[in-house]
């Protein structure tokens, strides 16, 4: 008689924020302990320069970009932008620069496909296609990128000056567009209401996309979150615009979308990447896939159905019923927490409560 056995399988970490940039030195499997994670669980740190190239990836696939080397943002209805008819906003965008929390990643668009310009990696220096003196520079190293984000301040102006003179020597006749946690400096976070329920503040017409240098908008630093608004507004060229981030693009299918890239839509590929060290066997198990950042973390399941007991290569999407580690997160751990035993003895059981 034949007998069946059921085929393991994994749930995966992927981890960006202040805790990446304080320990990826010490390589991208530094907190994949077995011995501390649940049963199953496996952890990795995700390079910087990985996440740019996915999030480049992902942006010109989800928005039919791919072969084209800029796009137009046009006014919808409500809090909607759209990249295919209404009025224009803002016109040929070659660049787009993301600057979230902790850290930065900017990609150009040329019509062999998106071209990663930070971090500056090995990659970016040898492309003669990227251009400017500053690729060797140390502020725009990946380094530094995965420690450059929106609440940076006038301790970090030479990277911001050298940013911006990386996107100006690769932007001439293109407009550059600034996206992520940069744009809650337009309007501000969403507040939420005393239930916990997030309200959608909606931007006017003229608060969707706006000139970073303009003299004439008051700028919102959001208690220092988005403080680096203030060195942007003083520096940036007149090509360099910022989108609110409470904008969103209604796809073909009606599916809202931020616009910008996720690299956990790319995830089948991006686990492909020998630097994350993840074996084939290992990727067709895996079932989970954990966003993890510096405040909390969002869960990923794949889309398709599970054949011959594996999953085909296939997308992964978000489940909206989760979010991991917001009362404990891997900020408020290495903020609160002095020991590097210590902090990995907290982040190992606040990560274990939520995925047990």
């Amino acid at each position: 008689m034949g007998s069946s056995q059921s085929t393991p399988t994994h749930t995966i970490v992927l981890q960006t924020g202040h805790m990446r940039a304080k320990y990826i030195d010490q390589g991208v499997r530094a907190f994949d302990d077995a011995s501390k994670l649940p049963a199953g669980v496996i952890h990795r740190f995700l390079p910087n320069h990985l996440e740019s190239k996915y999030e480049a990836l992902d942006f010109t696939n989800k928005f039919g970009l791919t072969g084209k080397d800029s796009f137009t943002i046009y006014n919808d209805i409500g809090h909607l932008v759209s990249l295919s008819y209404g009025t224009p906003l803002l016109e040929n965008v070659g660049v787009v620069c993301s600057i979230g929390t902790s850290s930065t990643q900017a990609f150009m668009l040329t019509t062999s496909g998106p071209k990663p310009l930070l971090p500056c990696t090995e990659a970016v220096r040898a492309d003669p296609a990227i251009l400017g003196n500053l690729k060797t520079n140390m502020y725009l190293s990946e380094e530094s990128m995965a420690r450059f984000g929106s609440g940076s301040g006038s301790e970090q102006f030479n990277t911001t000056m050298a940013v911006i003179q990386h996107l100006r020597a690769n932007s001439v006749g293109k407009n550059v567009l600034f996206v992520n946690a940069i744009g809650y400096s337009v309007m501000g976070f969403n507040p939420r209401n005393p239930e916990g329920v997030k309200q959608l503040l909606v931007p006017g017409d003229h608060q969707k996309v706006i000139k970073i240098n303009s003299p004439h908008v008051k700028w919102n630093t959001n208690k220092n979150k988005t403080k680096l608004i203030t060195l942007l507004n003083k520096n940036c060229d007149d090509n360099m615009f910022i989108l609110a981030r409470q904008c969103d693009v209604k796809l073909p299918g009606g599916k809202l979308e931020d616009l910008s890239g996720q690299w956990s839509h790319e995830i089948r590929e991006l686990m492909r990447e020998p630097e994350l060290e993840i074996d084939e066997p290992t990727r067709h198990s895996i079932t989970r896939v954990v966003d993890l950042g510096g405040g909390s973390g969002s869960v990923y399941i794949p889309t398709e159905t599970q054949m011959f007991g594996l999953w085909s290569d296939g997308k992964f999407k978000k489940d909206e019923s989760v979010s991991l580690m917001k009362d404990n997160s891997p900020n408020t751990i290495l903020a609160s927490t002095e020991s590097e035993e210590d902090i990995k003895e907290a982040f190992y059981n606040s990560l274990s409560r939520c995925l047990i």
